[in-house]
């Protein structure tokens, strides 16, 4: 996706269109990547190893003054790092300089092909909180491509889930979340328990209770697979018993896997339940999707 909007290779078919404008067309590149007002930063950086931090940008910014090629290396926290090869600076350090320079042109998009997949999670998080920065600051817009879902869901606006090639779904993150199209959205982004189901009146009808239907459109009777997520399953009462199969602290509370109606259930927790306890549970809600064949 990145190379086709970028004009490096031409779509089987189809149509690209920048701002309106044709960029690409049935196995045709109408505007080449210079004609499209845009940058590229690799995976793999694909800096230059006999370039300075200054040259890198000057070389994307011919016309840039040498204060203004500072205040670009500053923006992305490199002041004074201008006559630093990229042999001399950390990982993080070389990410910063790879956004500097694709920024000098002053792209109206921005292209960025896992940029950060090779750091730590502090640096990780650092460059993430520098990037949304940016974007305020200079206005471009951001096409990010990731298989990490922090990443995403930190950073997107809207996310466009692809899977074998095919649009799933496009949206915001909690969109996605909440109210997937697909299994394959749906257990992608995130922890759930999905269970066979059917419609019934105003409720879905599931091994693990009865829920509000929120999809009106189905009809009576329609067979459907529900998503169950950790944080619509109550703890401490309902009709149901779990066993407790394994217990992960994360972010401030435990995540718990349990085994419940022959279906595997996740929950969160406040408290540490001890694996191969029995807790009673109740979930609240659910979500249909399609049912898988």
């Amino acid at each position: 996706m990145l190379r086709l909007t970028a004009g490096l290779e031409a779509p089987d078919s189809g149509e690209i269109r920048l701002n309106e404008r044709l960029a690409s067309a049935s196995r045709r590149v109408v505007l080449g990547p210079s004609e499209r007002s845009l940058s590229v930063v690799f995976q793999d950086l694909a800096l230059w190893p006999h370039l300075t931090c200054d040259q890198h940008v000057a070389f994307v910014g011919p016309a840039l003054r040498p204060a203004e090629r500072e205040q670009h290396l500053s923006d992305v926290g490199l002041r004074g790092f201008g006559a630093r090869l990229p042999a001399e600076m950390s990982g993080g350090e070389r990410q910063r300089l790879a956004l500097a320079r694709a920024l000098g042109s002053k792209p109206k998009l921005l292209l960025l092909d896992e940029p950060f997949t090779a750091l730590d999670p502090e640096l990780r998080a650092e460059l993430i909180d520098l990037l949304l920065a940016l974007h305020r600051r200079h206005g471009v817009a951001i096409l990010y491509v990731t298989h990490d879902l922090k990443d995403a869901f930190s950073l997107g606006d809207d996310v466009l889930f692809l899977n074998a090639g095919r649009v799933e779904q496009v949206g915001p993150p909690v969109e996605l979340y909440q109210r997937p199209v697909s299994r394959s959205v749906a257990t992608f982004v995130g922890k759930g328990t999905i269970v066979p189901g059917r419609v019934r009146g105003e409720e879905l009808v599931t091994a693990l209770g009865r829920f509000p239907n929120p999809r009106r459109e189905l009809s009576e009777g329609a067979v459907v697979d529900v998503l169950i997520r950790p944080e619509d399953v109550e703890t401490g009462e309902g009709e149901f018993q779990a066993l407790v199969e394994s217990v992960v602290f994360e972010e401030g509370r435990y995540l718990v896997k349990a085994r419940c109606e022959a279906h595997s259930i996740w929950l969160h927790s406040t408290i540490r339940v001890a694996p191969g306890s029995s807790i009673p549970i109740r979930a609240g809600s659910g979500w249909p999707l399609p049912a898988q064949p």
